[in-house]
């Protein structure tokens, strides 16, 4: 009766044994650093390219202002001097836009569509970005 059971005993003991020897080599390896972007990181800012200015232009058209609202863009033109972009679980663009009168604004757009508006002082220095219109 005792070796009827005496290769599975067997086995499962060097099957162990292997495993327990074996777990150290295999977990010691080294580990290789993965970079990730980080979720709610916003991006450095940069020069607008086409698709930028594609993406404001749309937004701005399907956009309102309250009656509070200052920066109306349908009467002025302007300059996107750069934009920067934050990963929420969708992608937000930060645009700092120029106005010709010379006020700057930084514009938030979610999703084709604008979340903010604020004005701000025009950066002191430029990106030197070529005029892309």
């Amino acid at each position: 009766m005792c070796t009827m059971y005496f290769p599975q005993v067997m086995f499962t003991v060097v099957g162990l044994f292997c495993i327990l020897c074996l777990r150290e080599v295999a977990c010691e390896a080294a580990i290789e650093p993965v970079e990730e972007h980080l979720l709610g990181a916003r991006s450095n800012p940069r020069c607008p390219v086409n698709m930028d200015s594609e993406r404001l232009r749309q937004a701005l058209s399907n956009w309102t202002p309250s009656e509070h609202e200052t920066f109306v863009p349908e009467q002025s033109d302007f300059t996107i001097l750069d934009v920067a972009s934050q990963v929420v679980g969708w992608i937000q663009y930060y645009y700092t836009i120029q106005l010709d009168t010379g006020l700057c604004y930084s514009v938030l757009v979610n999703d084709q569509s604008i979340g903010h508006v604020e004005n701000v002082e025009c950066p002191e220095v430029s990106l030197g970005c070529p005029d892309i219109d």
